[in-house]
């Protein structure tokens, strides 16, 4: 998986901010995902602490459009 793919916003676990308010949040991170994911320091595709057991998963192509 590149770099590109495994991006918060690809994932379908990810919640788009028009719906939670302000910030980046998603199934794993309720509270806030953390900087060294948003960063792209660490790909989500493998379990961090705290992540409830959720990894990145390609969002679906009606996920995706739903979010432009």
């Amino acid at each position: 998986m590149t770099t590109e793919e495994v991006n918060c916003f690809f994932c379908k676990h990810w919640i788009p901010p028009m719906k939670q308010g302000d910030g980046d949040v998603c199934a794993a991170y309720p509270d806030g995902i953390p900087f060294l994911i948003v960063s792209g320091e660490w790909q989500h595709d493998r379990p961090l602490p705290d992540d409830h057991g959720i990894q990145f998963e390609q969002a679906s192509e009606e996920q995706l459009k739903e979010r432009v």
